[in-house]
Parts: C-alpha cells; sequence; structure tokens
C-alpha cells in the first residue's frame, strides 16, 4: 500500500523564512492558503527548474497539540517549500488541507518529484535524465 503523505517524518524542517533578507525582503515570499483549491487556483503548478519544489511536509497536530495549545487552529496543513534559482529566493506556502484533498496534493507533487529524479539521475541506478 502506499505510504500517505502525512506519514513521512523528514528530517530537520524547511526554512521558515529567507535567513539573509529584511522584513522588506520577506514580504510575498511566504504565504498561506486557507484550502487546497484556493492554492491551487492562485498559485498553480511550479515549473521545473523556474519554481523547484524540494520539500513538503505535510502536518496533522497531535493530540499533545490540540491539549497544551487548545485555543490554536488544529487543522491539518501542508507546507510547501520552493527555490527559485536563478534569483536565490527560498519561499513556503501554507495550505491548510483534508485527509480528502490527498489525491489532489499527490498529483500536485508527483511532477516536482519526477524534476528532481531527473536532476539526480546520474547518481540513480537504473534512473534516465
Amino acid at each position: 500500500m502506499t505510504q500517505h503523505l502525512w506519514d513521512p517524518e523528514h528530517d530537520y524542517y524547511g526554512p521558515e523564512s529567507n535567513w539573509f533578507a529584511t522584513g522588506a525582503q520577506q514580504s510575498g515570499y511566504s504565504n498561506t492558503w486557507e484550502s487546497w483549491g484556493e492554492f491551487a487556483d492562485g498559485w498553480g503548478q511550479p515549473i521545473d527548474g523556474l519554481n523547484w519544489l524540494y520539500r513538503f511536509d505535510w502536518i496533522k497536530p497531535s493530540a499533545e497539540d490540540v491539549e497544551t495549545f487548545p485555543d490554536e487552529d488544529h487543522r491539518d496543513y501542508v507546507r510547501l517549500f520552493y527555490l527559485l534559482p536563478r534569483k536565490g529566493i527560498l519561499l513556503d506556502h501554507t495550505v491548510y488541507v483534508t485527509e480528502a484533498d490527498e489525491a489532489a496534493v499527490r498529483a500536485f507533487l508527483e511532477p516536482a518529484a519526477e524534476y528532481t529524479r531527473r536532476m539526480w539521475a546520474p547518481f540513480m541506478e537504473g534512473a534516465t535524465a
């Protein structure tokens, strides 16, 4: 069976901002979307090599989170991390999702995974560029 997108526990974490940018330079590089549909309509599919989607994290708040922080929003969300290589810009999106969105999120992520495989094909046995 295929693993759910919320199952992996990725090492470390993605950046919450551009470390070397000032507050004004951060504007527009960290976005929050209220639903997967809103994100898909507003941002769309990344362009290979131009907007490199290099990491995702599907966050499911734990029972401990709900108990410890009862006044916070406890919806699932996906964090998407991009590198815009020609300008050296890091950007991220936080998108609120439900388990019902998993198929759409997976379809969105698949081209990014394929692009990454192509980029690293010389190091992957059996892969082609």
